[in-house]
This record gives C-alpha cells, sequence and structure tokens, in this order.
C-alpha cells in the first residue's frame, strides 16, 4: 500500500520549512564561503530544473540547490527514480532526470535536526552505477534497501531508500550538517 501525499500540501510545508532561520544556519555551516541565498519562486524555470535555492558566494560564484524535507527520521534518504500516473504515463522522477542543473542536494530530516548536502551530479553517477544492485537488494530485502510508493493524486512516485552511511561512504565530498535552535 502506498503512501498518500498531496502534492500541493508538500510543496507548501516545502516552501515554509525554506524560510525557517535554520535552514540558512544548513547552508552557511556547510559553505565556507557562504554569504547569503535567494529562494526561486514555485513554478519558475529555475525550479523545474532542481532549484530551490541559488546560494552566492563571497567570491561571487553560486551554487543551485535542491532541497527535499523529512518529517520523520529514517535510516536512509530516499532517491525517487520514478512517477507512475493513473494514465499508464511514466516520467523519471528527480534522480533520473538529465535536465536538472542541481549542484547539492540538501537533503534534510527535520526531527533530528540533521541535514546531508549531496554533490547532486556525483550521486546520478552513483545512481546510475549502483542502481540494479541497490534494487536488487530492494527486491531481496537486503543490507536496508527498500522501495517506497507514495500516493500523489494522479500518480505514484517510486522511491528507493538507500542506507545513508552507503551514501556518505560512497560520496567523498557529502556533507552531514546539525543545527541547533536557538534558548
Amino acid at each position: 500500500m502506498a503512501v498518500v501525499h498531496d502534492f500541493e500540501e508538500d510543496l507548501t510545508r516545502a516552501e515554509q520549512k525554506a524560510q525557517e532561520h535554520w535552514l540558512h544556519q544548513i547552508l552557511e555551516k556547510a559553505f565556507p564561503n557562504f554569504l547569503d541565498t535567494i529562494e526561486v519562486p514555485r513554478d519558475t524555470p529555475l525550479q523545474f530544473v532542481g532549484v530551490d535555492h541559488i546560494v552566492v558566494f563571497h567570491d561571487g560564484s553560486v551554487a543551485y540547490v535542491d532541497h527535499k524535507f523529512r518529517d520523520t527520521h529514517y535510516p536512509d534518504i530516499l532517491l525517487e527514480y520514478l512517477n507512475m500516473y493513473d494514465t499508464g504515463k511514466q516520467t523519471p522522477g528527480w534522480i533520473e532526470k538529465q535536465d536538472t542543473i542541481t549542484d547539492w542536494l540538501n537533503y534534510v530530516i527535520v526531527p533530528s535536526r540533521t541535514a546531508y548536502l549531496l554533490p547532486f551530479k556525483a550521486l546520478q553517477e552513483l545512481w546510475l552505477e549502483k542502481k540494479e544492485e541497490w534494487l536488487n537488494y530492494a527486491d531481496e530485502r537486503r543490507n536496508g534497501f527498500r522501495r517506497v510508493e507514495a500516493k500523489n493524486g494522479s500518480y505514484i512516485t517510486v522511491s528507493l531508500a538507500v542506507p545513508t552511511d552507503v551514501l556518505l561512504n560512497q560520496l567523498l565530498d557529502a556533507k552531514k550538517i546539525r543545527w541547533y535552535e536557538p534558548n
């Protein structure tokens, strides 16, 4: 049975989380040359290619960040690889999309105040290299891998839950950031 989500409600919650002061904290800790961020508005061309925030650095360069928020702590990171529509149409999930310009995936586990910044192109390369092996692990329920389906109105997103340690051990530039609420 698939978990049921409402895409618009989830997007609104994500936009609210993107306003939180701790998101700024995460990005500031992750990038020593951090200067500021620019939020990308909903339904704009940049957002359609995987950009939620533009991080601006002191030297004038920028990085494109896509945020994924999880409201329950699990020992894994979901990689969304497929969207299946009621009409029979299928489209790639965000890990499979080739038109993204994302530099960093900011995967935030809200309850544990932990964020994982993953270099996106390296993550996609790792996915392509390990996809069949990891999907087999999920089918065999081995090594902490599992498939996760979520109903989103007229379509279902299919993701692979990859143990966090597997990704952190494979992605050398990955960053684990903890943030703290002020008293």
